[in-house]
């Protein structure tokens, strides 16, 4: 994915988020984890780094600094291999 796009998906992603109450405690709250992986997997931000939208927001807006658009990614066990990172 290049820049641009990874750009708008993450303001996309902010956007939906934006309601949500980010954090690690409390009632009612969300926990989010920003993993990338195409031939590599890298995790940008782990479930227990959630703690405002602000901090969140941030992250997301940086994200598109990390795209790799001449990566033609890897394959499912990628995604299986980032699940075990964040759990």
């Amino acid at each position: 994915m290049d820049d641009q796009n990874l750009k708008t998906l993450s303001g996309e992603i902010a956007t939906q988020l934006e309601g949500f109450t980010l954090g690690q405690n409390g009632l009612h709250t969300t926990r989010v984890a920003i993993i990338l992986y195409a031939t590599d997997i890298t995790v940008y931000y782990k479930l227990e780094d959630t703690t405002t939208y602000e901090d969140l927001y941030k992250m997301l807006k940086n994200i598109s600094n990390y795209a790799n658009p001449t990566d033609g990614g890897g394959s499912l066990n990628e995604y299986v291999n980032a699940k075990k990172l964040i759990q």
